[in-house]
């Protein structure tokens, strides 16, 4: 998923981060996403074993959704630019030095940082706060106390950093392609027009959407095994608003080339029926002269025109197969499944207490 130095020669770093922690992780430590996964579940590991919880739902947190979360953070650093070298080496998009420097100018912004910073600051003084027992511990806190409030703020970091990037990348990859000519390529090898990089590039980020989706989807299961999500309904919310972000991170980046994928086609078309109406009225000429040889090779044409018509009526307007759409299918429905696991398990638990089972 990440760049590697020695095959690219734009790893040099033409879009440069004002992330510090970032280019700690990437460049000094050596990280990149999978081992980021790896190490946050040692991590994670090692503080179930000394914090142990028997709650199912709370070690999907610790193995599953942190690790995921400090993983996506570090692929998103470098999506863009991977992105960018990746349809510039297949010939499908010239990425001018322009191009490179509006990423580097957005990159540099020290914005982002600074508001994931407030944001990870605010979120630490809620988590301090909504645990009583911080309260009584906040003038002499214990170690693994300052390591909870540390990792709620490098959490709360990571996550709000990795949303800003991602909104930063679907404007640049829309500013980038928008002013770019996209050939139709209905018979490239990646099924794709040639543009499957963009496609895998949406469907990962779909992924980082599906990881908060996740989030959500055991945060109801909680609830609802618990019996209190009447007084956190408000929580329901969240899964229309899932949805849509979960939309809206896979087909966004697709906007431009798709529009652009229609225009070319519409073009096209444009072209073979302006041809069929010229040789059409021709057509109709030799029908009234003597010309049979001539006729028969005009209506030979009119019909290898209607072909190449119908041909180009096929040719994909979307830069994604079926596998990919499939893959964010799954990846999207995925983070729900729990929700109707609670209602079910409460459905079930309820009618055995009815029935006498558990009295």
């Amino acid at each position: 998923m990440m760049v590697e130095p020695s095959k690219n020669k734009y790893f040099l770093r033409k879009i440069s981060s004002q992330d510090s922690l970032a280019n700690l992780l990437i460049f000094k430590l050596k990280l990149n996403f999978y081992r980021m996964v790896l190490a946050m579940i040692l991590v994670c590991t090692f503080y179930g074993i000394i914090t142990p919880a028997n709650s199912i739902d709370i070690w999907a947190w610790r193995l599953f959704l942190y690790p995921l979360i400090s993983g996506f953070y570090l692929w998103v650093n470098e999506a863009l630019e991977y992105l960018l070298v990746t349809l510039e080496n297949e010939s499908i998009v010239n990425i001018s030095n322009a191009d490179w420097k509006l990423s580097s100018k957005l990159y540099r912004s020290s914005a982002p940082k600074y508001s994931s910073i407030c944001f990870a600051v605010a979120t630490s003084v809620l988590f301090i706060i909504s645990r009583p027992n911080y309260r009584f511990e906040f003038v002499f806190p214990s170690l693994l106390d300052l390591a909870r409030v540390f990792g709620a703020f490098v959490g709360s970091y990571m996550a709000s950093m990795t949303a800003i990037l991602l909104v930063m990348n679907a404007y640049l990859v829309w500013e980038i392609l928008r002013s770019k000519a996209i050939e139709l390529e209905p018979l490239h090898p990646d099924q794709c027009g040639g543009l499957k990089p963009l496609s895998q590039y949406s469907l990962k980020t779909s992924y980082i959407v599906a990881t908060y989706g996740m989030i959500i989807g055991l945060t109801e299961y909680r609830f609802i095994i618990r019996g209190v999500i009447d007084d956190f309904w408000v929580i329901h919310f969240s899964i229309p608003i899932y949805v849509i972000l979960s939309l809206a991170a896979f087909f966004t980046p697709l906007l431009t080339a798709h529009s652009k994928l229609v225009a070319a086609k519409k073009d096209l078309l444009n072209q073979i029926s302006a041809q069929f109406q010229k040789d059409h009225k021709e057509l109709m000429l030799l029908v009234a002269s003597s010309d049979q040889e001539g006729l028969e090779k005009k209506q030979e044409k009119i019909n290898k025109l209607e072909e190449i018509y119908a041909n180009v009526c096929r040719f994909p307007e979307w830069p994604f197969d079926a596998t990919s759409l499939r893959k964010y299918f799954y990846s999207s429905v995925t983070p729900i499944i729990p929700i109707f696991l609670a209602l079910i398990q409460k459905t079930i638990d309820f009618w055995l207490e009815k029935w006498g089972v558990f009295s």
